[in-house]
Formats: C-alpha cells, sequence, structure tokens
C-alpha cells in the first residue's frame, strides 16, 4: 500500500515537471525576451564556435561575461553552424534559452529533495514545486532569455554542500557560479564564514585547492594569448561599466530617484556610491555576526536570503534581476522552516519581481531602456519592496528567536 502511494506520487511529480518542460518550450521559441542580451547571447555563441576559446576575448565584440558561460554557449552555437540555423530562427532561439530552462527544473528538482531531507509531507511539496510555475521564474528564463536561474542553480548546489559540510565541493561549485556571474560573490561569505566556523583547516586547504581548480580548467581555455590578468580586468571592466545608482532595480536608490543616476550624484550628504559602501559594509557585518551567533544547521539558507535581498535593496549598480536567487531561497528557508511569514515573504517578492521585470522588459520592446526616475510605477514598487523587506527581516528576527532546529512532526504544520 505505502509502495503504491509512493508511485501515485512519483507520477504526480512527474506529470508536473513535463507540464513545466511544456510550458517553457511554448514560450521560449516564439517571445523574443530582452533584445539587447539574446543579441549578445546569440553573437557570443555563433563567435566562439567560430573562433574558438583563446581568440574569443581577444576579438572586438563587446563580451562583459566571464567565461563560465560562454562555455555553455560554445555547443549551441557548434550546433548553429552545423544544421545551418537562421540567426533569427525560434529553433536557435530556444538553444539560447535552453540551459536556463533545464536549471530551472534542476532548481526545482533541488528543491524537492531538501523537501525530502526535512520531511515535509507531500501536499507541502507539492505547493513548493508550483515554483516552477511562478511568472517571476518563467519570466527570466522562457520570456527574457536571462541566465540568473542557471548561475543561481550553482549557488544553490554549493549552499546545499556547505550545509552538508562538503566543502571542497562547495568550493568549486561557488567558484563556478563566479564564473558564470560575477553576482556570485554576494554569496561567498557564507562559504567562508562555514569554513571557519568548522574549524578544519584540512577541509578550508582543500576546498581553496578544489576552487582554484575549477577556475584554472575554466580559464585556461580562454587564457592562450591574452596574458595574465585578462580575467581580473574583465570583472573590473564589468563592473565600473554601470556606475548608476539603479539600473532599473526597484530598490531604496530608486526609492530616492536613483534609477539610472550615476553612483556619484550626491544623496544625503554624501553620494550614492559612498551610502552602497556603507550599507554594504553594514550587510556583510551583520551577516557575519547572525552567522557565529545562529547555531542552526540550516541558517545558512536565511542568511543567504538576508544577504542577497539586502545587497539589492540597498546597494548600487543592481539590475532589476538581482532579487531572482531571493525567490527561491524563500522557499529553501520555508522548507526547514515552515512558518507562514516565509510564505507571504516569497509571494510578495514574487509579484514585485515579476512586476519589476515585466515592466523593464515591456517598455524594451518599445526601445525604452532606463525606466523614469519618478516613473509612478517605479516609486510605487520600490516603496513595496522596502515594505517586504522590513517585513522579510520581521520574519527573520522569529527565526533567530527560535535557535533549536525544527522536528520533522513541527515541520508538517504551517506555524503562524
Amino acid at each position: 500500500m505505502e509502495n503504491q502511494k509512493e508511485q501515485q506520487q512519483s507520477i504526480v511529480l512527474l506529470i508536473i515537471f513535463l507540464l513545466a518542460l511544456a510550458t517553457r518550450l511554448l514560450l521560449a521559441p516564439f517571445i523574443p525576451g530582452y533584445v539587447t542580451d539574446v543579441r549578445c547571447f546569440k553573437g557570443w555563441a555563433d563567435q566562439v564556435a567560430k573562433v574558438g576559446f583563446s581568440r574569443f576575448y581577444s576579438s572586438d565584440m563587446f563580451v562583459d561575461y566571464p567565461p563560465g558561460y560562454i562555455l555553455v554557449l560554445y555547443p549551441i552555437g557548434k550546433i548553429r553552424l552545423l544544421f545551418n540555423l537562421d540567426f533569427n530562427s525560434p529553433l536557435f532561439l530556444l538553444l539560447i534559452k535552453l540551459p536556463s530552462l533545464i536549471t530551472d527544473l534542476a532548481t526545482g528538482y533541488l528543491l524537492l529533495c531538501a523537501a525530502r531531507k526535512a520531511k515535509l509531507n507531500f501536499s507541502l511539496s507539492l505547493l513548493l514545486i508550483l515554483y516552477l510555475f511562478n511568472p517571476a521564474i518563467l519570466i527570466n528564463s522562457a520570456v527574457w532569455g536571462q541566465v540568473d536561474s542557471f548561475f543561481t542553480f550553482f549557488v544553490l548546489l554549493s549552499l546545499w554542500f556547505i550545509e552538508e559540510k562538503r566543502f571542497p565541493l562547495a568550493s568549486s561549485t561557488m567558484v563556478y557560479a563566479l564564473l558564470v556571474k560575477p553576482q556570485a560573490l554576494f554569496f561567498f561569505p557564507i562559504l567562508l564564514f562555514a569554513l571557519l566556523e568548522n574549524k578544519n583547516w584540512k577541509a578550508f586547504f582543500k576546498s581553496v585547492v578544489s576552487g582554484l581548480v575549477v577556475l584554472f580548467l575554466v580559464i585556461l581555455p580562454f587564457s592562450w594569448g591574452n596574458g595574465i590578468y585578462w580575467l581580473i580586468q574583465k570583472y573590473q571592466g564589468t563592473i565600473s561599466s554601470y556606475p548608476y545608482a539603479s539600473l532599473n532595480a526597484f530598490n531604496f536608490f530608486a526609492l530616492t530617484g536613483g534609477n539610472w543616476v550615476e553612483e556619484t550624484h550626491p544623496f544625503l550628504f554624501l553620494n550614492y556610491k559612498t551610502w552602497g559602501y556603507i550599507f554594504l559594509l553594514t550587510i556583510s557585518g551583520t551577516g557575519a555576526f547572525l552567522f557565529f551567533r545562529w547555531k542552526n544547521p540550516y541558517k545558512i539558507y536565511p542568511l543567504s536570503f538576508f544577504l542577497i535581498s539586502s545587497i539589492f535593496m540597498f546597494s548600487s549598480k543592481m539590475h532589476e534581476r538581482y532579487l531572482y536567487p531571493a525567490l527561491i531561497l524563500a522557499l529553501l528557508v520555508f522548507v526547514y522552516f515552515p512558518h507562514r511569514r516565509i510564505l507571504l515573504t516569497y509571494s510578495g517578492f514574487s509579484i514585485t519581481h515579476f512586476l519589476n521585470v515585466g515592466l523593464v522588459l515591456l517598455y524594451s520592446w518599445y526601445n525604452v531602456f532606463h525606466l523614469s526616475r519618478y516613473s509612478p510605477y517605479v516609486l510605487a514598487i520600490s516603496l513595496s519592496n522596502l515594505l517586504l523587506y522590513v517585513y522579510a527581516l520581521y520574519a527573520g528576527f522569529h527565526l533567530f528567536q527560535n535557535k533549536k532546529p525544527m522536528t520533522s512532526k513541527e515541520s508538517q504544520v504551517l506555524s503562524p
């Protein structure tokens, strides 16, 4: 009887994942997405397939991505050349979006594994898997054509390995995430704090070595003829190319009229850039304090949520999509701390993130890429995000107060 029940549950989950895949396959080939980003990914895939790795970054083509994702684009470009696919064909567009579609599903599976590990009941697991149909998730990969789900998946893998104290694997996956997108730096403090708390210098050394091995293996094919410091220069160039308080990110700086305003613009006796550094130091210090004071084994998920949501809200140079990892992290927090407040936080940020990304995407189709700093949409959604952030801090404070890990029996009930 128990085996039959498990088989039925497996069938239900399989159907959900197939529907999630079908939804993405129906959307991805026929919606052009954010044209600038998609055009870049297509061009990079085509270029790396034609000239190879060592000549890719030495060409005159604009490239602001590190090599981690260029490796993924390489076989896509080769497929286009092999089958002579039209550059603007729906099939090539689908191939460009495919890595993010796959990691959408992989993230859903990781979430399901976490739910089973925490011994959540099947009904709650189904509720979590609806993440796959969250419009805020679909719009990023299947519609926009961005790679935030790809990058986020490797960050989540790293956090999973940290939780299991498999630190060399955690270091490897976090370094690869960094080689896909620089935003992985936001999560590196969690890995560092966990290694320091573990107080195992052998594990620390192995983690450093494994991270360096991944770094070496990924950048080596691109490094011939490009000098020693090309990767550092690439990151510096990428970061310095967006010197604005907010880049359509509906956050605290946008609420103060800082959208697409130079970060050197005065704000409250200083400037946005200086305030960003002050906030970043405050966020990092608070994160370190909470990490070493909180003894819960699953603290890495709420603290990761705290870091990414805080940095999005109060740092300069934020894009509209940088809140994306907070959504899945909120659900992982819920897995181990099943309180209604967490679901409300997830739901609220899902709505505001969808509206933020959706408005930017919609305006881009009319060749408007910089939303007005005093747009009522920008100000209203920015204020909503700030209120949601305060509510998330309130919910997190209650989690921190309850230092005892939740038992499997307690996890079957949605706590108030």
